[in-house]
Formats: C-alpha cells, structure tokens, sequence
C-alpha cells in the first residue's frame, strides 16, 4: 500500500508538471490573438507566396499538435501503458516543430548573407547531422510513467541517462540558435558601417538587431538554453525536461513574430533585404503594442518607401521569389516589395 504523503507528494508534482504545460499553451495561444490582426493585415490580404505558405506551418502545425498533447496532459489515461504513444508523439512532435523553425531561421540567414550557397550548404549540412542525432537519441531513450492514486493524464519520469539523451536534441537546437544569432550580430556590425546607416543616425548594433529582427534569434537560443539546464539541473525526475514545451512554444510564436516583423516592413517577408529593415529614420520605428515592445515596425503615419539594394553586396534582393515560389531561383535586383 503507498505512503499517504509520498502520493500527495507526487499528485502536487503531477500538478506543478501540469501547469507547466498549460501556461506554455497559453503563452502560445494567447500570442496568436494578439498578433491574428497583423496576421490577416500582412499575411491573408497580400498575394499568396513562398514566405506565407511557410508562415502558415510554422503556426498552425504547433497550433493543432498541442491541443493533442493539452488533451494527453488533462485526461487520466486508463492505463499506464497507454501514455507511451503519447509521450512518443509529445517528444517527436517538439522535435519536429524545431526543425521547421530552424529550416525558416536558416532560410532568413541564407536572405541576410546574399543568397550565398556555402552558407546553406553548411547550415543545410548541419541540421542534418542534428535530426539524425535527435532521432537516434530519443529512439533509444526511455521514460517511465508516473502514476499515483489520483491521475491526472500521461507524465513521464526520466532519470538522468535518459534525460541526458532527450536532451541531446535541444541542445543541438540551443547549439545551432547561438550559431545563427552570431551570424546576424555579425551582419548587424556590417551594417553600421554601410553609407544608408551612417547617413542617417548613429545607430548602435542593438538598434539594428532590433530593427532588422535578429534580436528573436537570440530569445530562442536563451529560452532553449533556459530548457536544457532542466534535464540536468532539476533534483526530480518529474521535472526534468518540463519546460519542453514553452521551449517549443516561444520558438513558435518567435518565428512567427519574426516573420510578420518582416512581413510588415518589407513585403518579402523572410527574403527582405537587410537595408530595407535597418535604413529607416528612427521617427519611422515605434514599439507594436500588438507585436510586444520587442517587434518594431514602421507607424502609419510614416509610410515606407522601397530602398534600393542593388548597390550594396550584403542587401541582395530576393523579392521575386516570393512570386515565383522557388528558394533557388534568382530574385531581382530591386527592393520593390511585393505588397
């Protein structure tokens, strides 16, 4: 017979774990209203293109796959074997939904250095090795599903080998978001030295990043940081890996805000030329209240007027992709965003 305590013990952890869950859904939810207006301003009522379509899965896949998993979390299940399949889904779903927001990372990457083929080939190479990796780690690791006097819906347990090989996948997502957020520092740094910038204002290297979104790549590479100590740093095998899912969901909503930022200032969305982002008066920026304080974007009474990157090597246009629907196929030399 179990110990009183020990299972109020387990039922208030079963509990916290719940919580946890649900306010990573919320957070995601909840962005997703605030920011719908944008979406139906600068993605339904614009001309249907490559940038959009990939909008649309980064959103709306993790919008349906987590109200799965919301319902695997609050439902007691009749058995303990039957939490395994749903733990599975849980665990491939998360890695699934990084790889679709590291494949859009990477494309905005690819857009800011010129379109130039070393730099897809190396980070096409290595989220390659990473979803091998992720695969191969949590194809063999195992959990065991906590069960008490008063079930609450499928929660798994991991010691610390296992948790170390669930991990293996989020570290290589924190891994591959610090590379990313560097590469843009870096273009960010560029950029102040380019004659639009200069001309303009002294702007500081955390304006542009700003500016020009880059600052998202960073929140993702901190939240993901922020989930991995977890899987080490947590005494408890029940919270190991518990903010998984707010992990997911920041990074969601993130990608999601990045895009709409571009969308909004540019009409190319993720293949926006840097210049077009950056070189603006800082009369014509003010914090969205819609998109948080951290999305910048053009006011309406500043209407924004297509700058010419054609002379600038680092700004290469890749506005007529968007229309032709192929990542490949060269875009054109004038930023005349394709509202």
């Amino acid at each position: 017979m179990n110990n009183p305590t020990e299972d109020f013990s387990l039922e208030t952890k079963l509990r916290a774990d719940s919580y946890l869950y649900l306010f990573a859904f919320t957070f995601l939810y909840y962005d997703h209203l605030l920011t719908f207006d944008d979406e139906v301003r600068f993605i339904w009522s614009r001309p249907n293109h490559f940038s959009s379509r990939l909008f649309f899965l980064n959103r709306y896949f993790s919008f349906v796959g987590n109200i799965v998993i919301l319902l695997s979390m609050f439902f007691a299940p009749s058995s303990p074997s039957s939490c395994h399949p749903w733990e599975e889904f849980q665990q491939f779903f998360h890695a699934f939904v990084q790889v679709i927001v590291a494949i859009l990372l990477t494309m905005r990457i690819y857009a800011l250095y010129g379109r130039d083929r070393r730099v897809a080939v190396t980070l096409s190479g290595i989220i390659v090795f990473g979803v091998g990796a992720t695969v191969i780690s949590l194809a063999f690791s195992e959990s065991t599903i906590a069960t008490s006097l008063f079930p609450i819906g499928c929660h798994d347990a991991l010691d610390l080998k296992n948790a170390a090989l669930v991990s293996v996948g989020w570290e290589l997502v924190f891994i591959y978001d610090t590379l990313l957020f560097s590469l843009t520092f870096f273009k960010a740094y560029q950029a102040r030295f380019q004659p639009r910038v200069r001309e303009l204002e002294k702007v500081s290297v955390f304006t542009i990043i700003v500016r020009d979104g880059s600052i998202y790549f960073g929140i993702m590479a901190l939240a993901n940081f922020i989930n991995v100590l977890t899987f080490y740093v947590s005494g408890n095998s029940l919270l190991r890996g518990t903010l998984s899912p707010f992990a997911s969901c920041t990074s969601v909503s993130l990608m999601s805000r990045l895009m709409l930022h571009l969308h909004k200032i540019a009409g190319q969305g993720l293949y926006a030329c840097h210049g077009d982002k950056i070189a603006r008066p800082a009369h014509s920026y003010t914090p969205d209240v819609t998109m948080s304080v951290i999305a910048f974007g053009p006011k309406d009474n500043h209407p924004l007027s297509p700058i010419d990157c054609s002379g600038d090597i680092t700004d290469l246009e890749l506005g007529s992709i968007t229309h032709q629907g192929s990542f490949g196929t060269p875009g054109s030399s004038s930023a005349t965003g394709s509202g």
